[in-house]
């Protein structure tokens, strides 16, 4: 299930998804909220809904030097434990980072060791495994509803300019012009805007 308010987008389109002469439309439409969600998803760097699991992660440090400062493959929400595997195995206690580098939303792009420790070079056998709640896996809460309003926007949109033109034109030959693109509107722009994990500055 994607980010798209089905029953309104049914409704502005004058659809039954119970009309057996609209089911081909409905399902068209499924697929595009399908298509717009992942879209959403890779604009925000966000996934919202199902349950929120930590999974872990090989991260390796892109330095030759020990440091303080580890970065993320991709930003996380939690982080459940964190531990070093090589020929230096450590498990690294709560106490020993914090989350750095974090987002308005509260998705960290990066973990700082504390208490005078630091993270392995880059030497290809030490690495560093990371068990969290990452922001691109599903988090368990709704999508907002800024999110879900612009997803219906766009998909509805989408299914009129898709059945009033399969070919992505519009108008006679010879004057042919591409219909608008839904994702310029600005309120969909500022929706992806605040709910981007754009890292912000940590003190």
């Amino acid at each position: 299930m994607g980010y798209v308010d089905l029953s309104s987008a049914l409704s502005q389109l004058d659809l039954d998804d119970a009309n057996a002469d609209d089911e081909k439309d409905v399902a068209l439409l499924a697929g595009i909220d399908e298509e717009i969600s992942r879209t959403l998803e890779l604009k925000t760097g966000q996934k919202w809904g199902g349950t929120a699991t930590p999974s872990a992660r090989i991260v390796d440090r892109k330095s030759n030097n020990y440091g303080d400062i580890l970065l993320l493959p991709a930003p996380v929400r939690s982080v459940e434990s964190v531990s070093i595997i090589g020929d230096s195995p450590e498990t690294v206690p709560g106490t020993d980072y914090v989350l750095w580098n974090v987002t308005k939303s509260g998705d960290a792009y990066a973990l700082r060791r504390i208490q005078n420790g630091y993270w392995p070079r880059q030497n290809g056998v030490d690495r560093v495994v990371v068990t969290a709640v990452w922001s691109d896996e599903e988090s368990g809460t709704e999508a907002p509803q800024e999110i879900i309003d612009a997803a219906t926007f766009v998909a509805v949109e989408t299914f009129r300019q898709r059945k009033s033109s399969p070919t992505g034109e519009i108008g006679p030959d010879g004057l042919t012009m591409r219909p608008r693109n839904p994702w310029n509107f600005e309120t969909v722009k500022e929706s992806i805007r605040r709910h981007n994990t754009r890292p912000i500055a940590s003190f």
